[in-house]
């Protein structure tokens, strides 16, 4: 992470490494620190080229408390970086001050479904070394043991935290990933997996769009519970109608704490949180994802239920797209995440490929 008085960019290190891969753009995020330079026009300049606007969104949090304002630059092509880079951000006022200078270079993803994040994280320093953010301030942890994992704490929860750990993939592999939530910020939260992540629809610089295409095998708390969706396009038009989403399978983990949660959500004191999901629980992920099934698995890592969803015949409404992990309103901890090749056979029994973990 870059930090200074005026900023901090969640996904780059002065000096540092920087992965691409997972999507045709490189996205830029962070906050603005100094609450002075809320609401200022920004722009940024990648290695000497034009000055191109940065994208804020002011919190109500930042209007009332004068608390930090977050940004994003979504305007970079992944074949606009060089392997040397150096990317400042300046205050379009005229005089154009910088408040931010980082330089930093350029490594790719590991491309195909072999992904190990004990591996690939064992000498990695930042986040932005491993996986491709999407958004938020993921960091990289250790244990005690030195055994590294991945971390979104408290103070950075927010609305659809997202990092992306593989380049586009097609359909036939496992996604096996252990989470951790630590804190609900809200009521209305999720966090489990994603794939077939694509880029979202490209801004113009002063705003970032929300229009959506990825797959979703997670537990959200505005549903049932656990769910396999897939999205395209995905927004609400004119008339306040949703369009693009597909919800392919449902669960609930359990009637009694989603009755709880909704009862006690309602009273006083506000900030009181019941989720299906148990807090400073670890759960083992497992999402299966083949051309004629998608199958989720959710289950307490030291506990004896599983919980599963099967979508059969999914439509194949994205083709390829990366494969990560989604947190909305949650801080949580990556224990650790694995992509491994799958084979379909023709009896619709999945089994992983020749030499991949099972």
């Amino acid at each position: 992470m870059f930090r200074n008085d005026s900023l901090e960019i969640w996904n780059l290190t002065d000096g540092g490494t920087a992965c691409t891969g997972a999507l045709d753009r490189f996205l830029v995020v962070g906050r603005i620190l100094d609450h002075r330079l809320g609401g200022l026009p920004l722009k940024y300049q990648l290695n000497g080229g034009p000055l191109t606007p940065v994208a804020q969104n002011p919190t109500e949090a930042m209007r009332e408390r004068l608390a930090p304002w977050s940004f994003g630059i979504d305007s970079i092509r992944s074949e606009m970086l060089g392997d040397e880079n150096e990317l400042e951000i300046v205050v379009d006022d005229g005089a154009l001050p910088s408040i931010a200078s980082v330089r930093f270079r350029r490594d790719m993803l590991p491309s195909g479904p072999c992904f190990d994040l004990k591996d690939r994280a064992a000498t990695a320093r930042s986040i932005e070394e491993l996986a491709q953010v999407v958004d938020g301030p993921w960091e990289v942890q250790r244990r005690e043991d030195d055994s590294p994992l991945v971390q979104l704490r408290t103070d950075g929860a927010g609305y659809d935290r997202v990092c992306l750990f593989t380049d586009p993939l097609p359909d036939g592999y496992r996604i096996d990933a252990t989470l951790r939530v630590t804190h609900f910020k809200h009521p209305t939260h999720n966090v489990g997996l994603v794939f077939k992540w694509n880029d979202h629809e490209v801004g113009d610089g002063t705003v970032m769009p929300t229009t959506w295409n990825t797959g979703l095998a997670y537990f959200y708390s505005s549903s049932p519970g656990l769910r396999l969706r897939v999205g395209v396009g995905v927004h609400v038009d004119e008339t306040g109608t949703k369009v693009g989403d597909h919800v392919l399978a449902r669960h609930v983990m359990s009637h009694t704490r989603r009755w709880m949660g909704r009862i006690v959500s309602r009273l006083p004191p506000r900030g009181l949180i019941v989720s299906q999901l148990r807090r400073d629980v670890a759960y083992r992920f497992v999402a299966d994802i083949t051309p004629t099934r998608y199958v989720l698995r959710v289950g307490e890592v030291d506990g004896p239920d599983q919980h599963v969803l099967v979508a059969d015949d999914p439509p194949d409404l994205l083709p390829v797209g990366a494969a990560g992990v989604i947190a909305l309103n949650t801080a949580v901890t990556i224990e650790d995440f694995v992509v491994e090749p799958l084979v379909d056979d023709s009896d619709g029994v999945v089994r992983a490929e020749a030499g991949a973990a099972e």
